[in-house]
């Protein structure tokens, strides 16, 4: 029991850091990236909230909760505009979300603690994963090329 209770509040731990890092990547993009059009923004954040009631449903074992935020989080991925860029390493990545999104309702229709939170930590890195790919083509300049990179600072010092 005393096992089974550790590894419960240890993944509790990695979902919610995993979330964490997600809207900080976000958050971070956002503010290197300059505005976003109103509808990018808006799903995005949306997105977020699907996942905080995911979570919340995880830590309450109330699958219900998990089961409909996820569903609209995935319905969401369907309608994505991304799918329009032909990006096919966002398509690889999109699909893999997706193949995650239904595993992660299948177990938490299965009432399968286990498995439901090792689904929703698959589904967080796909996020972060998708996230980086996609990253690159919202900050192109007009001429279609990445911006330099940003020189490092000194060891030891921060910005």
């Amino acid at each position: 029991m005393h096992d089974e209770r550790f590894v419960q509040m240890k993944t509790q731990r990695i979902l919610f850091w995993g979330l964490t890092a997600l809207l900080l990547g976000w958050l971070a993009n956002n503010a290197v990236a300059g505005e976003r059009p109103s509808q990018t923004r808006t799903v995005m954040r949306q997105k977020l909230v699907y996942s905080a009631n995911i979570i919340e449903g995880i830590t309450l074992e109330k699958y219900d909760l998990v089961v409909s935020n996820a569903t609209k989080m995935a319905n969401m991925n369907l309608t994505n505009t991304w799918h329009q860029t032909g990006n096919k390493d966002y398509y690889e990545a999109a699909r893999k979300f997706e193949l995650d999104i239904i595993g992660l309702i299948d177990s938490a229709t299965a009432k399968d603690t286990t498995a439901v939170q090792s689904a929703y930590t698959r589904v967080t890195a796909d996020c972060i994963a998708c996230h980086r790919i996609c990253r690159k083509q919202q900050i192109r300049l007009p001429d279609g090329s990445l911006p330099a990179a940003p020189a490092k600072p000194p060891v030891g010092t921060r910005k």
